[in-house]
C-alpha cells in the first residue's frame, strides 16, 4: 500500500512539474509578445509625438459604428490581427492608433500599459 501511494504522489508531482514548465513557457511567451508589442507602441508613440501636422481628428466612414477590440492579456496576436482590420477598415492614421489601442485596454493589460506609460516619463 505504501508502493502504491508514493507512487501516485511521485505522479502527481510529475505531472505538476510537467504543467508549470508549460505554463512557464506559456509565460514567457505571452511576455515576448507583450514586448514586442510595447516596442510598437513605443515606436507609434515617437512618431505621433514628431509629428508636428498632427490635428488630432479621426475621419470615420459610413462603418464607424464597427467596435474596436478590447483587450485583457489573453490573445495578444488575435487582438493585434483584430486591430489591425479595424484601423485598415476604418484607414485611421498612425499617429492615433496608440491612443485608439490603450483606450480598449482592462485588466491585466490596462496594469501594465499604465506602468509601461510610466516608466517612460
Amino acid at each position: 500500500m505504501q508502493t502504491a501511494w508514493k507512487e501516485f504522489q511521485q505522479t502527481i508531482k510529475l505531472q505538476l512539474e510537467e504543467q508549470q514548465e508549460k505554463q512557464d513557457l506559456i509565460n514567457s511567451n505571452q511576455s515576448e509578445l507583450i514586448t514586442g508589442l510595447s516596442r510598437q507602441v513605443l515606436q507609434i508613440a515617437t512618431e505621433f509625438s514628431s509629428n508636428s501636422s498632427n490635428n488630432g481628428n479621426l475621419s470615420f466612414s459610413r462603418l464607424s459604428k464597427i467596435d474596436f477590440p478590447r483587450f485583457d492579456g489573453e490573445d495578444v496576436q488575435g487582438w493585434i490581427y483584430k486591430c489591425e482590420q479595424f484601423f485598415e477598415v476604418k484607414g485611421t492614421n498612425d499617429n492615433v492608433k496608440v491612443r485608439i489601442a490603450s483606450i480598449q485596454l482592462n485588466g491585466k493589460a490596462l496594469l501594465w500599459h499604465q506602468s509601461f506609460i510610466k516608466s517612460r516619463n
